[in-house]
């Protein structure tokens, strides 16, 4: 017979302790933080997500603000070719009938107006502001008064309304911040912009913030090489004054669900540079959210999108995750803290749980997937074939011998490609000096129409090095035409050259057809270029959307493998409890109890993650639309439902055909006829579906003889986990109806309950006959 020790007494009063106290709270903590790491991975995977959401819709903004200024800088090319090519003949009047023609305030509606600002010499101020009152200018002055070396009057600005006048006058390069831009546009000969500045335009009390593009005149003949040849042959600026609220308004329409947006006049974040805040009464630090740089015209601007909180139902899984497994490890903790009293078993029931979970975790794991993006593109107009049908047309229609169509596009010489010949070979041609915009050239790459009876006897010809004249080897030419194609808006495209070694060929018929052609031309081009802008707008859309189906494929991805993952630890805990189950035999009728509690949550759980998924999936996943008999639909429901005997279930003939997703109306029937046979009344209970015609939708109801619904909870049953009556009493997720309720609307229907107290519930819905585009 053995004798306890004392040493033997204190290590099994030890151990008794550890398996009775420490042991629960080891697992309680394993579970809590098993919980807590599986709420975190589903955080970053939502958070993830959005993160990629918001920056293509960044992306598709910035492309956006791109494309806007580069529509400005068109606006103040074509301007400036008007001004060059009107030179001093510009008055008011044509400057009104211009800028009248391009409908500023409709189609540019941030841009305060067109004006153009020449340059004025500065001992001769009193004579430019006469002569500006004379064509009606009354109390025009330059502002302000004083002797500037380079001075910039307002001199014509159109529209001319009570804001514009306000600006008339005004040296712009009086101001160090206009000064800046001016200078910077006028010695490199492109377009500036601005900082932030408050245009003379707001005379309002409340001025907001503004920016304003310039672009420099230097007159009639080549582009000058130098800075100081710019400065010395500056006629003036072209120039657009652009109001901030107006700018932005609707710019950022990708990512306004998304974050809070701000545009700062600098390189990096000035609160004394905003331009625009889409929420100034949320103000914040700047420099908070993600930032892009963008510059346009030497000016430097930052765009900062402050991501916000987006709220979806994918949302729900983190704090889903979280309330599972914290009740789980309370359960868990209440039923060890039982089982370790009988010692061997429950250490044995300990190590096998153990080896579950671990077999578990070494099985999780996540995937992520992007798909291909398919680019439908369009086919492309033959423009090559159009210009070279011009210039075979007009060669033969004026009797030419030969003519040539040149992109008005010079390269960085100043030297203009021969894009198509007729009646010669083209690459005879190309062996010849590029042509430049001469006297004789720059007329018509200009716009203007020159028709020479003998081009020998005019003025313009022969006067630029180094040839003087035609290069040696080139055929000869007496006779000339030239006249430019261009827009309807006045933008020359090109310029159409004929020739003929007679003299007197053309006449003011042949000039009246080729400028007839170039018109014609000019139109069809432009068409094919808005046709070229269209396919890729519709492109850049397309893109979008599969971006967007990417997103919403990668979504149903996490959603599946999200649930996959939380149900396989419950199905380790769901065999942990059948095995302690089958260990305890008929022993220990509390701990047999806790052990069905388990399994009865595990279960309840597995149905609620199910349910989750199905709701993330509900009004998303669309299939295309067949033709459902819904009686036969109806009877396949209550056959897989299989309730129970004595429950009395009706369907009102007859029941229509119609155009749908079935497995979509499957599910919607599912839901809830089971949703009725859980409340009918017990073994009297009866269930009755019926439908009915309103022309526009069959409208379907499921009726039943349950308590009832009282009428403040009749909007509340809708909601996703809300219950009438506890889940012990009366098994359910709280997640059916939601189902119901989203996939129903998501096709262009509703549902909706009527009920009393007592009287039994009918819950509706309807389905369109004719689906919209797009739904199943």
């Amino acid at each position: 017979m053995s004798v306890a020790t004392p040493a033997l007494t204190a290590r099994n009063a030890w151990r008794e302790w550890t398996l009775s106290a420490a042991w629960p709270w080891s697992v309680l903590g394993a579970a809590l933080a098993l919980t807590l790491v599986a709420s975190f991975m589903a955080q970053r995977a939502v958070e993830a997500r959005q993160g990629m959401a918001l920056r293509a819709a960044i992306e598709a903004d910035m492309g956006a603000l791109h494309s806007r200024m580069a529509t400005y800088v068109a606006l103040l090319r074509g301007t400036r070719a008007f001004v060059s090519v009107e030179g001093p003949a510009l008055d008011h009047g044509r400057f009104h009938d211009y800028v009248s023609r391009l409908n500023v305030r409709r189609d540019y509606p941030s841009v305060q107006g067109i004006g153009y600002s020449p340059r004025v010499d500065p001992a001769r101020v009193a004579e430019f502001e006469a002569a500006a009152r004379r064509e009606g200018l009354d109390g025009f002055s330059v502002m302000p008064p004083g002797w500037r070396e380079w001075t910039f009057s307002i001199l014509y600005l159109e529209p001319l309304d009570e804001r514009n006048r306000a600006a008339l006058g005004y040296d712009m390069f009086s101001e160090p911040r206009r000064a800046e831009a001016m200078a910077r546009a006028r010695d490199s000969g492109n377009v500036a912009m601005t900082g932030r500045v408050t245009l003379r335009q707001e005379i309002e009390p409340e001025k907001k913030a503004g920016f304003l593009i310039f672009k420099p005149i230097y007159g009639a003949g080549p582009e000058p090489g130098s800075v100081q040849e710019r400065r010395q042959r500056l006629l003036g600026f072209v120039y657009a004054p652009l109001r901030a609220p107006d700018f932005f308004r609707g710019l950022f329409s990708a990512s306004a669900p998304l974050a809070h947006v701000r545009v700062y006049a600098a390189a990096k974040p000035d609160v004394a540079q905003l331009l625009h805040d889409a929420q100034p009464q949320q103000p914040g630090a700047p420099g908070a959210g993600l930032l892009r740089g963008f510059s346009f015209g030497g000016q430097p601007w930052t765009v900062e999108f402050v991501p916000l909180h987006q709220a979806s139902s994918e949302a729900l899984l983190p704090p889903a995750t979280a309330l599972a497994g914290t009740g789980i490890a309370l359960l868990l903790f209440f039923l060890t803290r039982s089982q370790l009293r009988a010692r061997r078993r429950t250490e044995a029931i300990a190590q096998a749980r153990s080896r579950a979970l671990e077999g578990e975790r070494a099985q999780r794991h996540l995937a992520e997937s992007l798909s291909e993006i398919a680019l439908a593109l369009g086919s492309e107009p033959d423009v090559d074939e159009l210009l070279q049908r011009l210039t075979d047309e007009a060669t033969r229609l004026t009797g030419a011998a030969f003519g040539a169509y040149f992109h008005n596009q010079p390269d960085a010489g100043g030297h203009f490609g021969l894009y198509t010949l007729s009646g010669s070979d083209i690459e005879a041609f190309r062996r010849f000096p590029p042509v430049r915009a001469t006297a004789l050239f720059g007329a018509t790459f200009e716009g203007r129409t020159v028709r020479l009876d003998d081009v020998r006897q005019s003025p313009l010809f022969g006067r630029n090095p180094p040839y003087h004249g035609m290069p040696e080897g080139h055929p000869p030419v007496v006779s000339y035409l030239g006249a430019g194609v261009r827009t309807r808006a006045g933008r020359v495209l090109g310029a159409l050259l004929l020739g003929h070694p007679e003299p007197g060929r053309f006449q003011a018929g042949h000039e009246r057809l080729v400028e007839g052609l170039a018109a014609q031309a000019g139109v069809v081009l432009e068409n094919l270029q808005l046709l070229q802008r269209e396919r890729e707008a519709r492109e850049r859309a397309e893109a979008q959307k599969a971006r967007l189906d990417a997103v919403n494929k990668e979504l149903d991805q996490f959603a599946y493998v999200t649930s996959h993952d939380l149900k396989a630890p419950l199905r380790g805990i769901a065999n942990l409890a059948q095995w302690i189950q089958e260990d305890l035999g008929e022993q220990g009728e509390q701990i047999a109890q806790y052990t069905r509690l388990l399994q009865g949550r595990v279960h309840r759980m597995e149905a609620l993650i199910d349910g989750i998924l199905q709701y993330s999936r509900a009004g998303r996943v669309l299939a295309d639309p067949v033709q459902v008999d819904v009686g036969e639909l109806l009877r396949e429901v209550v056959e897989l439902l299989a309730p129970p005997p004595g429950m009395r279930i009706e369907i009102v003939p007859p029941m229509p055909v119609v155009l749908a997703d079935r497995t979509a109306l499957q599910q919607v029937f599912m839901n809830l006829v089971g949703n009725a046979l859980k409340h009918a009344a017990g073994e009297r209970g009866e269930v009755r579906v019926a439908a009915r015609d309103d022309g526009r939708c069959w409208e379907f109801s499921v009726a039943d003889n349950g308590p009832g619904i009282p009428a403040q909870y009749q909007e509340r049953i809708w909601a996703i986990f809300q219950t009438l009556e506890a889940r012990d009493k009366v098994e359910g997720t709280g997640i059916g109806l939601s189902i119901v309720r989203k996939t129903v609307e998501a096709r262009g229907g509703r549902a909706w309950v009527v009920s009393a107290e007592g009287a039994g519930a009918t819950f509706f819905f309807t389905w369109p006959k004719q689906l919209q585009q797009g739904m199943a």
